[in-house]
């Protein structure tokens, strides 16, 4: 049988669960105000950055404003939802190359190519 959570515990739940209903759909909203910018994605300088988005942080803090209920402490927050998202589908898109790499590989060699000898592969290479 589960035992109680502790009074500090579900302090701490509700907190958590009052903190995701803040955040959690301004973090869903950062990520489309991103998308609207995604002409400069590969056009800035390093040395560029803060001219170029500054449109872009600029509507990010209109949207907060007009939230009003945002903590200074759920900015990390937020952006760690919002990077999480994007961590998601790099992720999975990875395993999916890389296990189709691997089906080719077993497909062009025949085994695993850790499993080939230094000989196969050289001859292989001829």
């Amino acid at each position: 049988m589960p035992k109680e959570p502790t009074a500090n515990e579900a302090e701490e739940i509700d907190l958590t669960k009052e903190q995701n209903n803040r955040c959690i759909p301004f973090a869903k909203e950062l990520i489309k105000i991103i998308g609207k910018y995604d002409s400069l994605i590969g056009k800035v300088e390093q040395g560029e950055i803060n001219q170029h988005y500054k449109d872009l942080i600029q509507s990010i803090k209109v949207k907060m404003l007009e939230k009003g209920d945002l903590r200074l402490d759920d900015i990390n927050y937020i952006l760690r939802l919002a990077l999480q998202h994007y961590d998601s589908i790099k992720y999975i898109m990875s395993e999916n190359i890389n296990r189709s790499l691997h089906d080719l590989q077993i497909k062009q060699f025949g085994k695993e190519l850790g499993e080939m000898t230094y000989n196969e592969l050289d001859e292989y290479l001829k």
